[in-house]
Order: structure tokens, then C-alpha cells, then sequence
């Protein structure tokens, strides 16, 4: 029995909102399920799980039908869906009664439920969210369910392939013990709610992460998993699918790079690697202060170690406009210091408050992010 296994697609996310390709990356979203509707076909396999957060939110009716639609593409696949806690169904929302195509399945209870398909002698196993959160241990809920009991449909076969589905993981969303899961006797435990992909061969376990990247620590390979049961046993694989990589590029710089140099030296590296990729940019080292890169520099957020610092980096000036255009910068990260003459600087201003400052700057604890908040105040005063 071959089946394509998925979770956390987000189709409506606003994926990079702010940035110019912010409408084409929720097209891209899309694109991609409509791909992995073709891999089913294209790959004959039996059973398509979708192991919750298909849609970022409550869906909107003419998305689920769009999703539908999609669905009536398969040729000789069915699909099984729960809901996660990003979808989770509520008394307003359009999945709980809409007609699906007959092939699609969607366990609904907020329970442990199951279906059975005779022609695969294959039964899944799922629950949905009704509420964000779901504190409840799984293993648990299934232990209090008849899933010792087996399917009535098949109640007295012994070679019956049996899946999970299940989304969480953590304290909030269906918290689980591995080893205790495992021991259920699943011959594939399909996960959601984890979007970087995360296999376990041996214990016939994977989350499958995202189809398409979400977020900037959203790194690696994206897409879906192929896998098959046979007498043999479960094997599976991650199969590549997204258009897009996020991707961290670091450039580490003197006081004799000049911005011209720096934004070829970006642009090469960007082409390198992929120019259709989304890049968080760190620079380090020291920089002339007088240089038109040092200018570019200075208005640029400082990495002082503030938890939201990435977002103070999102909007560019006028004058680091030509770093950000030679690719898909998402973040510009500054983490350089300028390359001040400290003893020269100490001896000009010894009487003014730029001295006095200076002398400060001696006095105080040398950790560096004390160090890079008392340089970005120096630049604040020779500006004056």
C-alpha cells in the first residue's frame, strides 16, 4: 500500500508580508498542493493523509471548494484529512458539512476515530481540534478508545495495516511519549504541527513538515513523504517539492570593503545559491565610518540581542536600498562595529562630552553587547 503524506500546507498564510514577492509567495502555496495532487497521480499511491493545518485559519467556502476541486484531480487516490489546531473546526465552519468528493475523508471527532478501506485491508486513525489548543495525551486517548478492538469492518483479520494520524507533539498540542506511541503497534504514525520535516524510520514515524517554507528558521528541504507498507515493513522518504529555500548568507567585512565591492560580493553569493531563494543577511566585521559603506551602515539595526530584532531590520533606507536589491533579502542583520582610532578619538575629545562618554565606555563591563550599545552611541555623538 503506497500513501503521500503531508501536513501543514497553510494555504491562505501570509508568508513574508512586507516584501515585494509577499502575493506571489501565497500563489506559490497554491501551486505547490496543486504539485503534490499531481505526485499522487503520478506516483499511484492508495492513500493521500493530511495530518491537520491544510488552511492557515478557518477556511473560507471558496477555498474549501478550491481544495475540493483539487481533490477531484486524483485518479485513484483517497484522502484523509484531520483538522489542526490553525484549522480547527468550529460551530461556523464551512469543512464540517461541506460534501466532499466521495474519495475524501475527513475525521472530524475531537476523539480518536477511525475508517477503514477493504481494498487496502488499511485502517486510519485520526482526531480533530475543535479549540486551538488540545492538552490531552495521546496515547492516552487512544488507549481509552476500542483500538484494541480492531475494525468491525475486519474484525477478525490479523494482517490489517493500521495508521495514526495526529497533530501536536507539545504541552499545548497533543502532547505524546514517542517511546509509548510506538509501542502502539502502527504500521505508520503520520505527524503534523512540526513544519520542519523530521523522519524516524525506526519507529515507523515522521512529521512531515511543511510543503513550502513559512518562516526564515524554517530551513532545508521542504515537501512531502512517500512512503509504502508491505509485508516487509514501512519505508519512507522525504521528496523535495517547494520552490523556495530560506537561507542565511554571512559576509564578513574591513574597513577597506567598500559598498560596491559588498553588494557584488552579495550578489554573487545570492546567484550561487539561488536567486529564486529568500535570504536572512548577517554582516560582520568593521567598517570605515567615513566610507559610503560605513554611511550605508549606520542606519542599519544593530544585532543587540533583542528577541525582535530581525523585524526592526525589515524596512530599508534610501541608502541600503542597493543591498537589499540584489536578491530576496528578507532579513539585513548588522552585527559589525566601526573601526574607530579609540586612542586618537580619546585624545581630541578629552574635554567635550564625547571624551567623557569615551571614558565611560572604558569603565564599563567589556561583554559585547555592551560594547556594541555604547559604539552605536558614539556614532550617535560624532554625528552631532
Amino acid at each position: 500500500m503506497k500513501f503521500i503524506h503531508i501536513a501543514d500546507v497553510h494555504l491562505g498564510a501570509l508568508v513574508d508580508a512586507n516584501h515585494p514577492w509577499f502575493a506571489l509567495r501565497q500563489k506559490e502555496l497554491w501551486e505547490t498542493f496543486g504539485q503534490l495532487i499531481q505526485a499522487c497521480n503520478q506516483n499511484k499511491v492508495d492513500l493521500l493523509l493530511i495530518s491537520g493545518d491544510l488552511f492557515d485559519r478557518e477556511p473560507l467556502l471558496r477555498e474549501i471548494k478550491q481544495v475540493n476541486d483539487q481533490f477531484g484531480l486524483l485518479t485513484q487516490t483517497q484522502v484523509v484529512l484531520i483538522a489542526g489546531e490553525a484549522d480547527y473546526l468550529q460551530a461556523t465552519s464551512y469543512s464540517q458539512d461541506f460534501a466532499w468528493h466521495d474519495h475524501v475523508h475527513f475525521l472530524q471527532s475531537d476523539q480518536p476515530d477511525k475508517i477503514y478501506f477493504p481494498h487496502l485491508d488499511t485502517e486510519v486513525w485520526g482526531l480533530s481540534y475543535h479549540e486551538p489548543t488540545k492538552t490531552q495525551d495521546l496515547v492516552t486517548l487512544l488507549s481509552s478508545s476500542d483500538l484494541s478492538m480492531g475494525s468491525q469492518a475486519c474484525a477478525s483479520c490479523f494482517d490489517t495495516y493500521r495508521i495514526l494520524m495526529a497533530h501536536g507533539g507539545d504541552a499545548l498540542h497533543l502532547p505524546f511519549s514517542k517511546e509509548a506511541l510506538t509501542k502502539m503497534g502502527f504500521s505508520y504514525i503520520a505527524l503534523g504541527h512540526m513544519h520542519q520535516a523530521k523522519l524516524f524510520q525506526k519507529d515507523r514515524m515522521a512529521y512531515a513538515g511543511s510543503l513550502e517554507p513559512l518562516h526564515p528558521h524554517e530551513m532545508g528541504e521542504h515537501g512531502y513523504i512517500l512512503g509504502e507498507i508491505t509485508e516487509d515493513g514501512t519505508h519512507f522518504s522525504l521528496i523535495p517539492l517547494a520552490k523556495r529555500m530560506y537561507q542565511n548568507i554571512q559576509i564578513a567585512i574591513t574597513p577597506k570593503t567598500t559598498l560596491s565591492f559588498l553588494q557584488k560580493d552579495l550578489s554573487d553569493k545570492i546567484k550561487g545559491l539561488g536567486q529564486q531563494h529568500l535570504y536572512t543577511v548577517t554582516l560582520t566585521g568593521r567598517y570605515d565610518p567615513e566610507s559610503e559603506l560605513g554611511k550605508s551602515l549606520e542606519g542599519l539595526c544593530y544585532d543587540l540581542g533583542l528577541t525582535a530584532q530581525n523585524d526592526l531590520c525589515l524596512q530599508p533606507s534610501a541608502s541600503q536600498a542597493d543591498l537589499f536589491s540584489c536578491g530576496n533579502i528578507v532579513h539585513l542583520i548588522n552585527k559589525t562595529q566601526p573601526n574607530f582610532d579609540i586612542l586618537s578619538l580619546s585624545a581630541e575629545h578629552a574635554e567635550d562630552l564625547i571624551g567623557h562618554y569615551m571614558e565611560q565606555l572604558h569603565q564599563l563591563s567589556p561583554d559585547p553587547l555592551t560594547h556594541k550599545a555604547l559604539m552605536y552611541g558614539l556614532i550617535a555623538l560624532l554625528q552631532q
